[in-house]
């Protein structure tokens, strides 16, 4: 992805795990994550992405930059993110994925599961059943399954993401102020609070106190098999 150096991208800020592209014709903000050692969050890439979301939160509210989208994706080929992704991607207004991408929960593989929001956003698009059954089934499941089941909002053509998310804005910008106002319903209706976060996350801290030794091997496991992972290029996920 080319970025712009420019002004506006200077204003943005310098963060080590991202990379920023803004394009004013579309009044978007891309950013590219590549965290190290693997493409996972790490606390470095975490920090990075909530100061730059603080850093444009405030130049929209002064009136000095003109950003309607933001769109995290990622500049790992074939990866979008091993560790917390899914919820990355859940917490979007839209999220597009690539025919031939998989995506999945594997915490109950460890016995525990993923209390970083997934359930509390996969529930506002399903019902619990649903959500309960994708979360314990400890696999991957394709784009085109998950589209299937309202999970994923758009699938792209494999390789054609980032032409699936300009399409994409291109109409939503056609009657953008009602189509924000009904992402403003819906989230009323569905909102999601820091203290529901904060109870699962307490729940899940409880939970990890109780792995056993076996538990911690079988992650241990996963870990080093994630870290010799060698991805392939069709997986790509845009949040919009």
């Amino acid at each position: 992805m080319t970025v712009v150096a420019n002004q506006e991208i200077s204003r943005l800020g310098d963060h080590a795990h991202l990379t920023l592209d803004y394009r004013p014709a579309e009044e978007s903000v891309w950013y590219a994550l590549h965290a190290r050692p693997r493409p996972c969050f790490t606390p470095g890439l975490l920090a990075d992405i909530a100061a730059f979301q603080n850093r444009v939160e405030s130049l929209i509210r002064s009136g000095d930059l003109p950003v309607s989208y933001l769109v995290p994706h990622s500049r790992v080929p074939g990866v979008f993110n091993l560790g917390l992704g899914i919820e990355a991607a859940l917490s979007s207004a839209v999220l597009i994925a690539g025919k031939g991408s998989e995506l999945g929960l594997p915490e109950i593989l460890f016995n525990l599961f993923p209390g970083m929001g997934a359930y509390s956003l996969l529930s506002r698009k399903l019902d619990a059943r649903r959500t309960e059954k994708l979360i314990t089934a400890g696999r991957l499941y394709s784009a085109e399954a998950l589209f299937e089941m309202g999970v994923v909002d758009v699938l792209a053509e494999p390789g054609e993401g980032e032409a699936a998310v300009v399409e994409y804005i291109r109409l939503h910008r056609r009657a953008a102020n009602g189509r924000r106002a009904i992402t403003r319903v819906r989230e009323y209706l569905n909102s999601l609070t820091d203290e529901e976060l904060i109870d699962i996350a307490e729940i899940r801290v409880d939970a990890s106190l109780s792995l056993t030794d076996r538990d911690l091997r079988l992650m241990s496991r996963l870990v080093g098999a994630r870290n010799r992972l060698k991805v392939s290029s069709r997986a790509a996920i845009h949040s919009a």
